[in-house]
């Protein structure tokens, strides 16, 4: 049996059995690094002897060993599905590469001659590491890295036990006995963790190791980068090979850390910009047909942007590239994806928002918050990328379909985020007022992730109405009414749930239940805050009373709920320790500026809703408002039926119907009615 047919054969057993069942995980590890050095130096005397440009800084393996039948994948999955499908398909595909590259007229021939001069028997043993480290090497590293964390654990019950007793009154000998058996076991099992990890640290963690991977890691995105200038061939590449290049990747940065730094690299940073345009080429790429494997693609690109270095990697890649990978998060809120898009565009903007530098809710317990295997950029420190938001405005203004789609996409997001969350406190206070006592710890985290996403989705609309206001202020883009009825009417649900006293979120978050740690009031309000001073207080004067005039026409809203935001008195039934107020978070998550501000806004709000208040008693006429949210004045009217209503409730029915509201015959258009001078303007359904 050859090296092949192992590895082929300890694929099937890892199908079957953990590969620690198969082998044992040290030995795997062992003999990898060991391949890797042979491999290595074999390429280079091989290099040496045929004066090839493709030294083993540079291997990688060639796009036509995975349809060829060089490597015999047995039934490995292909990125572009199952392989006796591809070549059905792609049989002509196959046979005009060959034929141009034996004619010469590949599109590259350099490229085609350098992969048909590579050594077979060096490119299969190069396949064959990339194999093992994804069956094998890396599960074993994650557990040698579990070690680490054992160890954390052990030191920090050691240091509460020994807190404890120095705080345990001499008196009581029984409580002091047990703590002192405590403190044995902690301490024992401290002192084993560190001679495991004094063990790694010299064997494993090592910078001779850590270079091994990463000479691995640049030869997949080597492979990944030329198989995919051949375009439908690329899909004939095997799945393993993106799992193994993000894994390796993840393993670099966080399990030789701090033993090794990720940093220290000698080329760390050309790794950083390959592996940047890798995520950002191919999370997107149609020719993965997996989704799963499309979401570990995105799922990754959230957690490389939460770095600094990283960030700044996709700052500069190449203009059209980073365009395109914009374009691309900006059209993922009606795909599966859209979660991580989320984060991903939260990571861009966080550092600008209102209060928006903290890294967990400032209020909430952190003790027993469970780490987040993708890294959320909630709990990352702030790093703006200025660019990437740049790029992100000019094309929510120039592109008006991209625009739209994407703001009401987000739009039905958060409606659907927030609801859910919502509806599972409302469950959750069910089962705490029962008889039941105990609630699902499952459930309880995934009523935290939609209150985590409910935010996250506000934070990317603060950053929409920053650096493109004009989607929600510019009255001659012919959503904009639209949007920001929308808007308002989200943020003013929002406000309505939280603020209100005694109400379920209180009730709820009072409890202080394990997994709703950072459920909590300021992470919230600081988003609607935000949203709120960005359009009502920036801007031209024209953009602010056209946003100012939306948020007073929305029904739901309630000045109260904006003075919540400054200790108002409608929250006089809190104590005055409870209440809430911004002012209280000075110094920690909050500056003064931002108080001050807050402060101009609400008087603003009082301001404009005393003056709107006196225009309601001045004149009002019951057969001029809107049959529909009776809140304003029908300034519309339904063409072929003549039926009337405001404009925003007539935009918003139509973006999912058809029909009129009132009598369902199909709305070609509307205009507009002046009930003073008479004048008529028509205008088609927004829809079209």
């Amino acid at each position: 049996m050859n090296f092949e047919e192992t590895i082929s054969l300890s694929v099937f057993c890892s199908m079957q059995l953990q590969p620690s069942s198969a082998c044992a995980g040290p030995v795997i590890t062992c003999f990898y690094h060991r391949l890797v050095q042979a491999l290595r130096w074999h390429w280079e005397q091989w290099a040496h002897e045929k004066d090839s440009p493709i030294k083993s800084k540079d291997a990688y393996v060639p796009n036509h060993v995975f349809f060829d039948d060089s490597i015999n994948y047995w039934d490995l999955s292909r990125l572009g599905g199952v392989l006796s499908h591809l070549k059905k398909a792609y049989s002509e595909a196959i046979s005009e590469s060959a034929n141009r590259e034996e004619s010469g007229e590949a599109s590259d021939p350099s490229m085609a001659n350098e992969d048909r001069n590579l050594d077979l028997s060096l490119v299969e043993m190069l396949d064959d590491v990339i194999m093992l480290y994804h069956i094998a090497v890396h599960k074993q590293l994650s557990k040698v890295r579990a070690v680490r964390d054992n160890m954390k654990q052990n030191v920090k019950a050691l240091e509460e036990t020994m807190a404890k007793i120095r705080r345990c009154s001499p008196e009581r000998t029984d409580v002091l006995t047990e703590l002192e058996r405590s403190k044995r076991v902690f301490l024992q099992e401290s002192t084993n963790c560190a001679r495991h990890m004094a063990w790694v640290s010299i064997l494993i963690f090592t910078e001779e190791k850590q270079n091994d991977v990463h000479w691995m890691l640049k030869c997949i995105i080597s492979s990944a980068q030329r198989g995919a200038a051949k375009g439908p061939l690329f899909e004939f590449t095997p799945e393993f090979y993106m799992d193994a290049a993000i894994n390796a990747f993840h393993g670099l940065r966080h399990y030789f850390h701090p033993t090794s730094n990720f940093s220290d690299i000698p080329d760390a940073s050309s790794t950083l910009s390959k592996m940047a345009a890798f995520l950002c080429t191919h999370f997107v790429d149609q020719r993965i047909i997996n989704p799963d494997l499309r979401d570990v693609i995105i799922q990754s690109l959230a957690a490389f942007v939460c770095y600094p270095d990283s960030l700044e990697a996709v700052e500069q890649m190449p203009e059209t590239s980073l365009e395109k990978t914009v374009r691309s998060l900006m059209a993922a809120y009606d795909k599966r994806s859209w979660v991580q898009t989320t984060w991903i565009l939260v990571r861009v903007w966080k550092g600008c928002g209102f209060a928006f530098r903290y890294t967990s809710s400032p209020d909430a317990l952190t003790l027993g918050l469970p780490e987040q295997g993708h890294l959320r950029a909630s709990l990352q420190p702030p790093h703006p990328s200025t660019k990437c938001q740049q790029l992100f405005g000019q094309l929510c203004i120039k592109d008006n379909k991209l625009a739209n789609e994407f703001l009401n996409g987000l739009l039905n997001q958060l409606n659907w985020s927030f609801s859910e969350f919502i509806g599972m406190l409302q469950e959750i206070q069910q089962v705490t007022h029962g008889v039941e006592t105990t609630t699902d710890p499952r459930h309880l985290r995934t009523c935290a992730v939609c209150f985590d996403l409910t935010v996250g989705l506000m934070r990317v609309l603060e950053m929409v109405a920053s650096v493109a206001p004009e989607v929600f202020t510019d009255w001659k883009r012919p959503s904009a009414e639209l949007h920001i009825a929308r808007l308002f009417q989200l943020l003013t649900q929002v406000l309505n749930r939280v603020t209100a006293s005694s109400n379920l979120f209180e009730n709820v978050t009072r409890l202080h239940l394990p997994g709703l740690e950072t459920v909590d009031r300021f992470p919230i309000l600081g988003a609607v805050t935000g949203i709120l001073l960005t359009l009502l207080m920036e801007g031209t004067s024209e953009s602010k009373e056209r946003a100012t005039s939306s948020l007073l026409a929305e029904p739901g809203y309630s000045l109260a709920t904006v003075s919540f935001l400054v200790g108002g008195k409608e929250s006089v039934a809190e104590s005055s320790t409870s209440k809430f107020s911004f002012q209280k978070l000075v110094n920690k998550d909050v500056t003064t500026e931002e108080v001050q501000r807050v402060d101009v806004l609400v008087k603003y709000l009082e301001e404009q809703d005393s003056q709107a208040q006196l225009q309601k008693q001045e004149s009002v006429d019951v057969d001029e408002l809107c049959p529909i949210c009776y809140a304003t004045k029908m300034s519309v009217r339904f063409l072929p039926c003549l039926h009337a209503s405001c404009r925003s409730c007539i935009s918003r029915h139509l973006m999912n119907h058809k029909e009129c509201f009132f009598c369902k015959t199909v709305v070609d258009e509307w205009e507009n009615i002046n009930t003073e001078s008479g004048a008529k303007k028509s205008e088609k359904d927004p829809r079209s």
